[in-house]
């Protein structure tokens, strides 16, 4: 099953979660099967109900009717000026789920910068090669199936890796503003097969009534500066 442009469908593939089989779509931006590493472009058609290239928001929604939990897939090593249109269409969407869907980000030689970048940009991880289908399966484990936590500050907006506990998660240099100081509203979502985004509790944190601010602002700019 290759990724098409414009086929929508459920099939009996499925990523593994324990002893639980979850259905999802893998949008794909940068990756295909000609220009990709080989294992990679498997490993991922192998681990989704359906995987599909990414074109517009229409798509995305027409297929979460078929599969409500749906994955952005992204190249980190090619067509990186898309990233930052895309994830602001993903993370400042205001279907929920759109907005807290997974991103991930794969490459085969990681720039820091752009790791860190897209790491402030919201993403859930950043995998580097080599691929197989075991780790891609095992990385989609952690994303599914269990609380998340998410932030958003005058200058962030995404997943909450302070706590992350799981050795496979990338670690590299964490958002400085992650819910710490400040006015916040932290968010606690769960991912699953049959509503896509459930969601478990929403606070809106006010440390300082004489310092209101737009939460959220400050996150499109850098999302947008970096385009």
């Amino acid at each position: 099953m290759g990724a098409s442009n414009n086929t929508y469908y459920n099939c009996s593939k499925c990523i593994l979660v324990g002893e639980f089989k979850v259905h999802a779509t893998a949008f794909l931006i940068g990756i295909d099967e000609k220009s990709s590493d080989g294992l990679l472009y498997a490993s991922l058609d192998y681990g989704f109900s359906a995987t599909l290239n990414y074109l517009n928001m229409d798509l995305v929604e027409k297929q979460m009717g078929e599969t409500p939990l749906c994955f952005f897939l992204f190249s980190l090593d090619k067509d990186i000026k898309k990233i930052p249109e895309v994830v602001k269409l993903i993370r400042f969407n205001k279907n929920k789920n759109i907005r807290y869907a997974p991103i991930v980000g794969f490459t085969k030689s990681p720039d820091p910068k752009i790791v860190n970048a897209c790491l402030q940009f919201g993403f859930d991880d950043i995998v580097v090669s080599p691929f197989s289908i075991e780790k891609t399966l095992a990385r989609q484990k952690e994303l599914v199936g269990k609380n998340i936590s998410f932030y958003e500050t005058s200058t962030y907006f995404g997943p909450d890796r302070r706590r992350a506990e799981s050795p496979n998660m990338h670690r590299d240099k964490l958002h400085p503003k992650r819910g710490e100081g400040g006015d916040y509203r932290k968010v606690v979502i769960s991912r699953n097969s049959k509503n896509g985004i459930e969601l478990i509790s929403d606070e809106y944190h006010k440390n300082d009534e004489n310092n209101s601010t737009s939460l959220g602002q400050d996150a499109k700019k850098i999302i947008g500066s970096a385009s």
